[in-house]
Parts: C-alpha cells; sequence; structure tokens
C-alpha cells in the first residue's frame, strides 16, 4: 500500500490530480497490524477521505492525520472516540445519541466542537459496492461456500463473478442442496445487501415446477439483469445440456 501511495503521490505532484483521494474501507488498506508507514504519502494530499466501518481498526498513525469526521447511526460516539482516541484527544459526545436515517454527526476536531448536519438524499437509484461484489475479492466470511450434503466440498465464491461460474460448474446434488436451504437468495440479501434480487431468487429455490438446469439459468439472468455483463463479464459458461 505505501509503493501505491508513493506513486499516486508523485503523479498528484507532477498533474496536480487526483483532486481527492477516497480510501474505502480504510480497515483493510491501512489496518493497525500492517504498521503501515503511508503517513508521509497521504500527507501530500489536501484532500483526503477514509471510509471504514471500523475506525477503531486504522492504523494510529493515520488517524492522527485526520481533521473532520462523519459518523452515522448508533455507533456514531465510538467512531468518534476511536478517532479522538488515536490522537490523544478526549472523546467528544455527538449531540444527538440516536441519530435518525439522513442525519450525521460531525466533529471538526480543530474546532473541538460536534454537530449533527442534515444529508441531501441521492436523486439517482444507488448500486452499493456494485463493483466490489461483483469483481471484488470479498472477505472469506462474506464469500459463498459450495459445499453440498456433508459438506464433501469447500468451493469458494469470493464475487458474483465466481458465485455464478462456480454455480454453473458443481453437480446438480450440490446445487440443489444450496437451494433448498434457500442459501442463494439468504447470501444475497445478507451480504451482497440486494433484497430485490434475493425475493427474486427465493421464488426460484421454492418454484417446484422448474428443474435443476433451468434454475440455474433463471438465477443466472436474475442476476444478469441487475448486473450487466458490464459489471459481470461474461468469463463463464452457460451449463452444458
Amino acid at each position: 500500500m505505501e509503493d501505491l501511495l508513493a506513486q499516486v503521490s508523485a503523479h498528484a505532484t507532477r498533474t496536480g490530480r487526483p483532486h481527492w483521494l477516497v480510501l474505502d474501507e480504510a480497515h483493510h488498506l491501512l489496518p493497525a497490524s500492517m504498521q503501515t508507514k503511508a503517513v508521509g504519502p497521504l500527507d501530500q494530499f489536501g484532500s483526503l477521505m477514509l471510509i471504514t466501518v471500523h475506525p477503531e481498526a486504522v492504523d494510529e498513525a493515520v488517524l492522527r492525520t485526520v481533521n473532520t469526521v462523519l459518523a452515522v447511526g448508533a455507533g456514531a460516539a465510538d467512531a468518534l472516540a476511536a478517532v479522538a482516541g488515536a490522537g490523544g484527544k478526549e472523546a467528544p459526545e455527538p449531540q444527538e445519541p440516536d441519530l435518525p436515517s439522513g442525519r450525521v454527526a460531525r466533529w471538526r476536531a480543530h474546532l473541538g466542537r460536534v454537530d449533527a448536519v442534515d444529508l441531501t438524499p441521492p436523486r439517482g437509484e444507488r448500486q452499493r459496492h456494485r463493483r466490489k461484489y461483483s469483481l471484488g475479492t470479498m472477505a472469506p466470511e462474506e464469500s459463498f461456500y459450495f459445499r453440498g450434503p456433508e459438506e464433501r466440498l469447500n468451493l469458494r465464491a469470493h464475487n458474483l463473478v465466481l458465485f455464478l461460474q462456480i454455480g454453473n460448474g458443481v453437480d446438480d446434488e450440490t446445487w440443489q442442496h444450496h437451494r433448498g436451504q434457500g442459501d442463494y437468495s439468504r447470501w444475497l440479501a445478507d451480504v451482497i445487501g440486494d433484497e430485490e434480487l434475493a425475493a427474486d431468487v427465493a421464488d426460484v429455490e421454492r418454484d417446484d415446477n422448474l428443474s435443476v438446469r433451468d434454475a440455474r439459468e433463471r438465477l443466472r439472468d436474475l442476476v444478469l439483469q441487475k448486473y450487466t455483463l458490464a459489471d459481470l463479464p461474461d468469463t463463464y459458461d452457460r451449463p452444458e445440456g
């Protein structure tokens, strides 16, 4: 990560771009366990944004460079405390302990105060982490595992491409096992976070009139209706037969 940041920093010095550097899932990119020395390159950016659900897991030296924190939901106070603690500051208390949807706690450390601000809802439909779920590498605990009856297999699908690819290749007994347990729709709802797609897949899982082949085809088509070929390159084959 240090090498990447150094390259981006050099590019910014040479061209003036990027104007903003946004690091999503910062607790993975700059973890405390990594003992990163990325603070130097990070200091080169005037506009840096870190996004994380686990601020306590981000490298403390990096957190000390943060001057504004936005925190949401019931864990807002904990998020503010994690960043404050890294910089040796007293943890601020949000004015509203239970922030409703659409409001965030904003702590401007250089001013020493916390206020609540309203968010402007997006006008377009938001596809959360579309590329990550389609092509990225999800954590082991978030991945789908094709194990089948008696867990004779342990085939990990760490994104939707592999989910469809492996699902097309496993034997009928394994595929049907997960279908019968509702595993596909549960994973799509709980991990991918796509309730609409999960509901459609659940209908496929419950439809006893669909053969295994037809059910596989239907599930594949449902995924591709939501995650188009622009997001899911057709690198896998359709089921034979």
